[in-house]
């Protein structure tokens, strides 16, 4: 286990709690984005590569899906499948090859998972074999341009008294860093940042086009009446989505 994927097991207990507390604006936003993709769901057999806790993997079942979660912590499938037991979960390591046939989904997706890998090109590269000639890889990062470490939301307390909505600040969004601090724990998360265009090239060196981009940015009028502070998300994109296709 390289040490980036030891950092994920070790925290795993916290992620998953924190899944629960926390991390409101990616459930609502990521959650309503893959329904967005419901065709690539229905009725398909889909790997949900990176699943973490299984928060996503239990919404793509509810759309429909026979659906696999896997991932490269131990301790966070143990957890997944405690608390989904309805629901396939295995341990798989992304940077390796993985222990399925050739062609044997119809769709794959990695949510919010290639931020934390070192490199890519493996993943990518079983995507490619795993996904049927008609199938599609469904990708979710961060965004690249408008998330942290890029850019800083500013939002300072004369701001907030003249009643003036959070910015983005950019930083660089051609910084080059592997590490990032999240809302909790004492060490940085692992975090590789790439740029859209370096997206797009990892994806055509695998034989993949870009289908459709989706920049998710809709909020219940509930939710924000109840969380006004997420008001900003509905202008500045937290997440970017990529459907892709072999061609």
């Amino acid at each position: 286990m390289n040490d980036d994927l030891r950092r994920w097991d070790e925290e795993a207990e916290h992620w998953a709690k924190d899944s629960e507390s926390k991390r409101l604006l990616a459930r609502i936003l990521i959650n309503y984005a893959l329904t967005q993709f419901e065709a690539d769901f229905r009725n398909k057999k889909v790997l949900d590569a990176g699943c973490g806790e299984g928060t996503y993997t239990e919404t793509i079942q509810n759309l429909g899906a026979e659906v696999i979660g896997l991932d490269g912590s131990p301790k966070m499938v143990e957890i997944a499948q405690n608390r989904r037991p309805k629901i396939n979960f295995v341990v798989g390591d992304l940077l390796d090859r993985l222990d399925f046939p050739d062609k044997n989904f119809d769709t794959l997706t990695s949510l919010n998972v290639l931020m934390s890998l070192p490199s890519v090109d493996m993943f990518l590269s079983e995507a490619s074999r795993l996904i049927k000639s008609d199938g599609s890889l469904i990708i979710c990062v961060f965004h690249p341009a408008l998330n942290e470490p890029t850019t800083k939301l500013y939002n300072t307390w004369w701001r907030r008294v003249r009643r003036k909505p959070a910015v983005g600040i950019v930083y660089s969004y051609f910084l080059r860093t592997n590490n990032r601090r999240d809302d909790f724990g004492v060490r940085p998360w692992p975090f590789y940042h790439r740029t859209i265009e370096e997206y797009s090239a990892y994806f055509r060196k695998h034989g993949f086009v870009i289908e459709t981009i989706f920049e998710p940015h809709t909020i219940p009028a509930v939710v924000l009446q109840n969380h006004p502070k997420l008001k900003y998300a509905t202008r500045i994109p937290r997440f970017i989505f990529f459907k892709l296709i072999q061609h």
